[in-house]
């Protein structure tokens, strides 16, 4: 009884989020089949025996402090991240990608050298390989991954339910939503130290992004590598439309929590929650990497917004403006062009201090990698 009461509960906060994807996959099974399946097999928590790693060894049920077992089938990486972490929060990430194989890797390298314990990524009907990288990664680290194949725009859902999947796998753990793009950054220090430093009585984090430039033309580094050719850093960062960029959230995970489309806010049980800013942290973002996957990123996604008639106009109004211009122009040359400057200007604005060199998102991937 109490373990069908567990499902009933886990059932009935997805439901109440209205965050329940009808047409997602996790790592190849419909959401649908995954409740069934959950129910049947009587394991801990929804979706727990869905994570695409190799299955354990025929090991005893692994007690943690979340107040019941995890069952012996628990895959072998994501137990040996539990194991490691001797009580401490877990810190998990969660991610929505769509077309991002020049990026993706090197996304979850980098924050799983930072500290990351676990992430939860929604691949979006992604045609250029991001899918098939992602399930290969998965085989090998602690990556939960949900297929969601529906063509339209809807961030503040789809994240909702890997916030909700999270906080049912892990129970309380802090949770960052991140983009392909974004690089989490701490002034010193990983992640896991500055979390595990922030004071009980905050609930969220608003968390600054400053945008890179794309690459430059008189650099000699190869633009098929970003983290190379993007090495500087505008520290007073707009939009396309000339507003600052708003933060991202944080927060510590909640059985009710709704994320709000872009990762800009939370609510719990209806309730806007008020973040407090985060000191010491940045959000390091590779929005615009080339011409061509400037427009790919613009077109696919302003077409998604269209797609769904239930957002508002204000909702991604950076992307309908640039797609509008895409649509009347056939080319987004002289906006890309705009953002680059040239050789006496970036000499002239890293004098002032508006922009700066960034070396070490690029130093922290290549670390990882040769570790």
């Amino acid at each position: 009884m109490k373990l069908f009461a567990r499902c009933i509960a886990s059932w009935a906060f997805l439901l109440k989020s209205q965050c329940l994807p009808c047409k997602s996959e996790c790592h190849g099974f419909s959401i649908a089949r995954l409740l069934l399946a959950s129910s049947l097999y009587c394991s801990s928590v929804l979706f727990s025996c869905h994570m695409p790693f190799a299955p354990a060894n025929s090991m005893g049920a692994l007690p943690l402090h979340r107040g019941y077992t995890l069952p012996p089938t628990l895959p072998s990486g994501l137990r040996v991240v539990l194991e490691n972490l001797s009580g401490e929060m877990p810190l998990v990430a969660t991610l929505l990608c769509r077309n991002e194989i020049d990026i993706i890797r090197a996304n979850l390298d980098f924050h799983f050298a930072l500290g990351v314990d676990a992430f939860i990524v929604t691949d979006n009907a992604s045609i250029d390989g991001t899918y098939e990288l992602l399930e290969a990664y998965a085989e090998t680290r602690p990556l939960i991954l949900i297929r969601e194949s529906e063509l339209t725009h809807d961030q503040g859902r789809w994240v909702t339910t890997m916030a909700a999947l999270a906080q049912a796998e892990f129970g309380p753990c802090w949770l960052i939503h991140t983009d392909a793009d974004e690089f989490w950054l701490p002034d010193t220090g990983n992640l896991r130290n500055y979390f595990m430093a922030v004071p009980s009585a905050l609930q969220a984090l608003s968390v600054s992004r400053n945008n890179m430039l794309p690459p430059l033309p008189f650099s000699s580094s190869p633009e098929s590598i970003f983290y190379l050719s993007m090495i500087i850093q505008d520290t007073q960062s707009l939009n396309s439309l000339g507003r600052p960029l708003p933060g991202k959230i944080c927060h510590r995970s909640h059985q009710f929590v709704t994320v709000g489309d872009g990762n800009h806010h939370i609510s719990i049980d209806g309730a806007v929650i008020r973040p407090a800013s985060a000191e010491g942290l940045q959000i390091i973002h590779y929005p615009v990497r080339s011409l061509s996957q400037l427009e790919r990123k613009i077109r696919d996604g302003s077409a998604a917004l269209a797609r769904n008639p239930d957002l508002p106009a204000s909702c991604g109004a950076t992307w309908r403006v640039l797609g509008e211009t895409l649509r009347r122009e056939g080319t987004l040359m002289p906006y890309y062009q705009s953002l680059i400057p040239s050789k006496d200007e970036l000499s002239s604005l890293i004098a002032s201090g508006r922009y700066r060199y960034q070396l070490r998102v690029r130093d922290i991937i290549e670390a990882a990698r040769t570790s």
